[in-house]
């Protein structure tokens, strides 16, 4: 019995080693494989905004922006993170960045400032067309402070590519036209992009037209501008103004008087461009014409002092020069 218990432990030994044979053989060979493997290094490129700026950066470009775009830089961006809109009317939508508007807020066209007196006025439309831009570049936080101390709320910064900066193969043309029901209002948008030997060419024009806005009701709430007036009082201790009927506002139904307004200009760009830089040149001309909804000026707050038509017109020539030279050691 020891002999034949002794024969059956030594051929179930050899047989588990049979066993574990391949899968040593597999384990020395997985070990062989992985000393062989070389190092893999993964990088991905980020797209360096031409502001040049920090994160944090908000981008709004390529087919997002077409679909998004409006007749104003606030009601542009109004949906984007932090960025609200200051509206008076379907003329003027200034952008709010965190709460913060005005000054605090500054409005670049290319990296340069607009020339305009969209922060001294929330009434006051900005100087540059939403609908042109090829990029809106949203910064907010300390990456503002590049561009001034001024700047607490954020920095908007408007590319539109109007000196051109690099040849392009063929040419690009785009043409939009838009229809809104609810003003009646037609947009039109040309863009043209070509180049002709070393000279690089921009072109681009607007034109728009809208009627009063088309609303339910009354556009103005009688109730709530005498709450108005009332607390008016309580403050400062005044009676509203009274007597005064041929003054007062005429409240309409149906649609938002004084809402009506066109705004139409051109861009003309051209650059010379070589191996070491370029240089350029553009010219700009805007004209916008657009009434305030009345109720949105009142003289001490008070209906019978309000003004019931306030016409706001802009009319600018902008001239804007570009150059860059790059040295060969870098």
């Amino acid at each position: 019995m020891t002999i034949s218990r002794f024969l059956i432990y030594t051929c179930l030994s050899l047989y588990c080693s049979m066993l574990r044979l391949p899968n040593l053989g597999l384990a020395a060979e997985q070990v062989h494989v992985e000393d062989r493997l070389e190092q893999i290094v993964v990088t991905a490129p980020f797209v360096e905004s031409e502001a040049e700026t920090a994160l944090p950066i908000g981008i709004l470009s390529g087919e997002a922006l077409r679909e998004k775009v409006a007749n104003t830089l606030g009601e542009t961006l109004r949906n984007e993170v932090g960025v609200s809109n200051a509206s008076f009317g379907t003329g003027v939508g200034q952008p709010i960045i965190r709460g913060q508007s005005g000054n605090r807020v500054s409005i670049l066209q290319n990296g340069i400032a607009l020339t305009d007196a969209s922060n001294i006025s929330p009434d006051h439309a900005s100087g540059v067309e939403a609908a042109l831009a090829e990029r809106l570049e949203v910064l907010r936080g300390p990456s503002a402070l590049l561009y001034g101390s001024g700047a607490i709320g954020g920095v908007i910064n408007v590319i539109d590519g109007r000196i051109p900066e690099r040849l392009v193969d063929q040419g690009q043309i785009l043409v939009e036209q838009s229809h809104n029901t609810v003003n009646d209002e037609n947009k039109t948008v040309l863009k043209l992009e070509t180049a002709s030997g070393s000279f690089g060419f921009h072109l681009d024009a607007f034109k728009r037209k809208n009627e009063n806005v088309e609303i339910h009701g009354q556009a103005i709430d009688e109730e709530a501008m005498e709450a108005v007036e009332q607390l008016i009082v309580m403050l400062h201790g005044e009676e509203p103004a009274s007597g005064n009927e041929e003054t007062e506002l005429e409240n309409t139904r149906g649609y938002i008087g004084n809402s009506d307004g066109e705004a139409e200009g051109a861009t003309l760009g051209f650059s010379y461009i070589g191996d070491e830089g370029f240089l350029g040149f553009s010219v700009a001309d805007m004209e916008s014409e657009y009434g305030l909804p009345p109720g949105n000026h009142l003289h001490e707050a008070t209906l019978a002092e309000a003004d019931p038509a306030i016409r706001v017109q802009l009319d600018q020539t902008r001239y804007d020069f570009k150059g860059q030279y790059n040295f060969a050691d870098g």
